[in-house]
């Protein structure tokens, strides 16, 4: 089974503060246990708009 999940974050800083924060921390260690995880970051842009969730996708 296959599951994507999509969030956005106004900021790098703010992204790497939610990765960082104590409070996450058993939920991204039970997410790691149970789970291959891969957590990629993208700018909104799309300046190849070939992502398909992203304003512009398919220009």
């Amino acid at each position: 089974m296959t599951r994507h999940a999509q969030f956005q974050f106004p900021s790098m800083d703010d992204l790497e503060a939610f990765v960082k924060d104590p409070e996450y921390a058993p939920f991204a260690k039970a997410r790691q246990a149970g789970s291959i995880s891969r957590f990629y970051a993208i700018d909104d842009t799309d300046a190849a708009g070939s992502i398909p969730c992203l304003p512009g996708a398919g220009r």
